[in-house]
């Protein structure tokens, strides 16, 4: 898998996690295979990229998290 192939599943994994309602990140991870570090480390990173996306980090929206706008 390519750097742009990993940061596009990851990119998806994302917005289908923080579109999810009725469980934590920690199921939605357990449930979806992946660790619940791995979705904190990309939720930021792109957060930090791009945060006309995915909000400025901080605030409370969805999971905790910052909305996605």
């Amino acid at each position: 898998m390519t750097p742009d192939e990993r940061r596009s599943m990851r990119r998806e994994q994302v917005e289908r996690c923080l579109s999810t309602t009725g469980m934590t990140i920690k199921e939605w991870c357990g449930l979806n295979g992946v660790a619940p570090s791995t979705m904190y480390y990309w939720m930021s990173r792109f957060r930090k990229e791009e945060p006309e996306l995915f909000g400025a980090e901080g605030g409370g929206g969805a999971h905790g998290q910052a909305p996605l706008v």
